[in-house]
């Protein structure tokens, strides 16, 4: 079921069902005690905004963005705005407390590949292929294979 929150930037949004679905996956949950700018908050501390509602921030401008560039271009897919969406809303899941900071503390201590970017990518791959059974959309499988070749740039 679609799902409306009050963001403090963008006033009422609604995400999609499946949208929905993810927030309440604890990968994407725990980013709501995640601080978004990491340890600025000790210097300016009305600072405090978390990763979750950032990234709800980003799904919404993304479909935002989506439904327009549908307008302007009716052949883009319901299944292309969905991914749109999903990927606004998942594009810090891989982040670590205290945000960069953290990923350069585990490069330097733990493991020199380590990025944020590629923990995300592990991570949205066990929520999409292991939590959405059955699968509301094969998102892995687009996400991987990339657009068809009749929509490739």
């Amino acid at each position: 079921m679609p799902r409306r929150i009050f963001d403090r930037v963008y006033g009422e949004v609604q995400l999609t069902d499946l949208a929905s679905a993810l927030i309440d996956c604890p990968e994407v949950h725990r980013l709501d005690s995640i601080r978004q700018l990491g340890g600025c908050s000790f210097v300016y501390p009305s600072a405090t905004h978390s990763r979750l509602e950032h990234s709800i921030g980003v799904a919404h401008l993304a479909a935002t963005m989506g439904r327009h560039l549908h307008s302007l271009c009716p052949e883009i897919t319901e299944t292309e705005l969905v991914c749109l969406e999903v990927a606004g809303l998942l594009h810090d899941v891989g982040h670590g407390p205290f945000s960069h900071l953290f990923e350069e503390y585990v490069r330097e201590e733990i493991d020199p590949t380590w990025s944020h970017e590629l923990m995300g990518d592990r991570i949205i791959r066990r929520l999409l292929s292991d939590r959405m059974t059955p699968p509301v959309i094969d998102l892995v499988l687009l996400f991987v294979s990339g657009l068809p070749p009749e929509r490739s740039v």
